[in-house]
């Protein structure tokens, strides 16, 4: 979900929610939007992972519809801020990074009602294959979307772009693209291989006319191939 999105479901969801996001860049934080090749965004560049290298400082966000948000690095208290002193709903910190574990802890009345958790990731190991749905209606039309994502021995994401990751479609099913959420780049959405956008990317298949067996597989380079199993079945 995109920051913007994360915004909005802060101010209207009702149930309890905190979620955490990093700016890109220190230049990045203030900025209406950051105009990459003439393409303009109505956030400034957010992502959720805990992964900033030899950064010696971390600039982050926190939306939530909580009362009051604590922020935890690594075991200990890095502050707290209240909602309702907080300029558009947006919770801003700045702190020092370090390799760990960071943790949003949201309370109402004193009660914890939400949390959510960055952790630095290892070296990816992993490439794994989600899909949306395990089954394909066999009537032409049918789409389904299959996500690959890097991850550490853990099982953490491991972000990072430009890791190309290569599909392959196999039984009544054909690719029907590819695409990451990386609303800048000039790949092709027609073809057989996509960069990751922050350790992801996503196929999309479309069903044939036949019932049968559907095999996807990825491969990247450095990791073992992955595949998925899904089943195409008659209308």
């Amino acid at each position: 979900m995109t920051p913007l999105g994360r915004y909005y479901q802060s101010c209207y969801s009702d149930a309890p929610l905190v979620h955490l996001m990093v700016t890109e860049t220190d230049e990045a934080q203030g900025a209406r939007f950051n105009n990459r090749g003439g393409s303009r965004w109505d956030w400034y560049p957010l992502v959720d992972h805990w992964n900033w290298g030899d950064r010696k400082e971390a600039k982050v966000t926190t939306f939530t519809n909580a009362e009051e948000v604590e922020l935890v690095l690594n075991g200990k208290s890095v502050g707290r801020q209240r909602l309702a002193d907080c300029r558009g709903r947006i919770m801003n910190w700045e702190l020092p990074y370090e390799p760990g574990t960071l943790t949003a802890l949201a309370r109402n009345n004193g009660q914890l009602v939400a949390e959510h958790t960055l952790t630095t990731p290892g070296e990816p190991v992993e490439l794994r294959l989600t899909p949306s749905t395990p089954e394909l209606i066999a009537d032409g039309l049918d789409v389904l979307c299959v996500e690959a994502a890097r991850l550490d021995a853990e099982g953490i994401l491991v972000p990072g772009c430009g890791k190309k990751v290569t599909f392959e479609v196999e039984g009544p099913a054909v690719n029907a693209g590819v695409a990451s959420g990386d609303v800048v780049s000039d790949e092709l959405w027609q073809g057989d291989t996509r960069s990751t956008w922050n350790g992801r990317c996503i196929l999309l298949v479309r069903a044939g006319r036949s019932s049968g067996e559907v095999v996807v597989t990825a491969k990247a380079e450095g990791q073992s191939p992955a595949r998925c199993a899904l089943r195409a079945t008659a209308p």
